[in-house]
């Protein structure tokens, strides 16, 4: 266990020096856990049997396909609940001046755009603008009046070109079409409008043959979000449309189940992706707003399971409310986050440990810390996923001051961008010879870290955290240890890095990078053994790594809001012979220098 040290290993105790470690033994409240990482997921088919799939074989691959796809056409929607997912006003802003942001590029929106020529281009950015997952940044445009004539005009564009699978397989991709399925229940009102001013097939009776198809076509087994996703947009239609064709209590046991296995019970996804947290609150939401509007008994699960992940995303958002940028992060701002926990479930408490998910809190003073004490996710959940284990990010009221990278996947920026964003040198983090602490590849995080220890001990001095992962133990050797310290008060941040092991002597180069927000000013001292910090807050913090010099270099911040921006990150370069006691640093806060700036 990583709290299980002597004293001559540079432990920090409890009053966040190195000192004898039975002074942090003196804690209140003592706690320690093992993570081991997952493998793949896949639980085998669910709502399939070998009849079952005969039978729908025949309907897909026949001509009783269209026979499927029909039935009763619904008159109206009986309920319309809105998106409690805020959009992104400037994205908006975008689509109404005639070009849709996607993955990979952007699709005209006038004179029949986005369609046109929508082929030529890659399959992933084909399936985002058939899925209308982009609908939530144009309701948020500035002029609402526009946004709702032309949200109007392209559902009904596409029930025109895309009457049925047959005009487009991109189309009607089950990965398109349960997201198009919950934006458009989400934004039912354009739905009706739309169908009010198309004679059949209307929207509506569109939103019917696409859950018929889907009904077909859902994976049945494999990656969980997607069978989440799919489950759940045949369980909204079947409400909103009423559809009980579709079976809607049996929809939801089984929404009900894949939840069970998806979400941790602190709330957390077992991808470990803040993303895939906020993705399953929305589906909850809408849920929750659709048995409300029906006035349906809600299934209990709906409410527990909202209270449950509201606290496990509070538990991992810093100061501003914005999401610590882990395993891929997001693309909401904070107001947008805010937003939508309050809408959730405005009591929630805030989660400061969350164990099985892999995070950890620290709170005092104002000041917020939120580290990545978990293995990655499994392979085949962590294609976003950073090789980011022991990281962390701070806060100091509302302004970030040390952060990762982000995601440049979630931007739809270059796929070498994306690579160096899941780089553990993204991280504020320990890296070693500029090596990946877990192997990332396109398919996913694969060797690397195995398991992380972790134990937190509270006392009145304040929080402290040990922690250890494996992930450099097979390739290189050593094992890296990592302790950090809060103060009651929350002016000391104090931590100590060290490398365990046998191949400790074989190391090239350790570095300690500690990313920047951009809105955080950095000088360095001219004898280069501190850095002050300071934010628009007006306060001021002391970077010191116990003698060793520390350097300033380029960085890059994926916002939210503006994408990739140039920052800086603070280095502390440790050359070989690497030392076996603990690398110490800190951060200290200090009155504001009158001078205060960038260098």
């Amino acid at each position: 266990m990583a709290g299980q040290r002597r004293d001559d290993s540079g432990r920090v105790a409890s009053d966040g020096r190195a000192g004898s470690p039975e002074r942090a033994d003196t804690a209140a409240d003592v706690s320690a856990h093992r993570i081991r990482r997952a493998g793949d997921r896949d639980r085998g088919p669910l709502l399939s049997w070998p009849l079952s799939v005969a039978w729908r074989g025949l309907q897909l691959y026949t001509p009783l396909r269209g026979l499927a796809l029909s039935g009763p056409e619904p008159f109206r929607l009986y309920a319309a609940p809105a998106d409690p997912l805020p959009g992104d006003p400037a994205l908006g802003t975008t689509i109404l001046s005639g070009a849709l942001p996607g993955r990979g590029g952007n699709s005209g929106v006038g004179d029949g755009e986005p369609w046109l020529n929508l082929a030529r281009r890659s399959v992933r950015h084909q399936w985002f603008v058939h899925s209308f997952e982009w609908l939530p940044d144009l309701m948020a445009a500035a002029d609402r009046d526009a946004a709702q004539e032309l949200g109007v005009q392209l559902i009904r564009d596409w029930v025109a070109r895309y009457p049925g699978p047959g005009a487009d397989p991109q189309a009607w991709h089950p990965h398109a079409t349960a997201r198009r399925l919950i934006a458009w229940t989400a934004h039912a009102q354009l739905v009706q409008r739309a169908a009010a001013r198309t004679p059949s097939p209307n929207a509506l009776t569109a939103m019917a043959r696409q859950a018929r198809h889907l009904r077909l076509v859902y994976p049945r087994r494999g990656h969980l979000p997607a069978r989440i996703v799919a489950l759940s947009a045949l369980l909204m239609a079947a409400l909103a449309l009423d559809m009980p064709e579709l079976k809607p209590r049996r929809l939801a046991r089984h929404v009900a189940h894949l939840l069970d296995l998806f979400l941790h019970d602190d709330g957390g996804p077992i991808s470990r992706q803040p993303a895939h947290a906020v993705g399953v609150l929305r589906i909850l939401m809408l849920l929750r707003e659709l048995h409300r509007a029906r006035g349906l008994p809600q299934p209990a699960w709906i409410g527990e399971r909202i209270r449950s992940v509201v606290s496990f995303l509070r538990g991992i958002s810093l100061g501003d409310g914005s999401l610590a940028r882990f395993n891929g992060g997001t693309a909401m701002s904070a107001a947008a986050v805010l937003h939508l926990l309050h809408q959730a479930d405005p009591a929630a408490p805030v989660r400061v440990s969350a164990p099985a998910t892999g995070f950890e809190r620290l709170s005092a003073g104002g000041v917020t810390c939120v580290i990545d004490s978990g293995p990655p996710p499994p392979p085949d959940l962590s294609t976003r996923a950073g090789a980011g284990t022991l990281s962390f990010e701070m806060s100091d009221g509302d302004y970030p001051l040390v952060v990762n990278m982000g995601s440049a996947s979630q931007h739809g920026l270059p796929e070498k961008l994306t690579s160096v964003a899941r780089a553990t040198a993204a991280h504020s983090t320990l890296v070693i010879d500029d090596t990946n602490s877990t192997r990332a590849e396109a398919d996913g995080l694969r060797r690397g870290v195995e398991s992380v220890g972790v134990r937190r001990a509270v006392s009145e001095a304040g929080t402290l955290l040990d922690l250890a992962h494996d992930g450099y133990r097979h390739r290189l050797g050593v094992v890296h240890e990592r302790q950090l310290f809060l103060a009651g008060d929350g002016k000391r941040l104090v931590g100590a890095d060290r490398l365990v092991g046998a191949g400790r002597n074989k190391l090239a180069i350790v570095d300690l990078r500690f990313h920047l927000h951009p809105r955080v000013g950095v000088r360095v001292s001219r004898d280069g053994l501190s850095a002050d910090l300071s934010h628009p807050g007006g306060r001021a913090w002391r970077f010191r790594a116990d003698g060793r010099v520390v350097k300033t270099e380029e960085s890059l911040f994926i916002d939210a809001d503006a994408g990739p921006v140039r920052t800086k990150q603070l280095v502390v370069r440790v050359a070989a012979p690497v030392p076996a006691d603990a690398l110490r640093w800190s951060l200290e806060r200090i009155a504001l220098p009158r001078d205060a700036g960038d260098a």
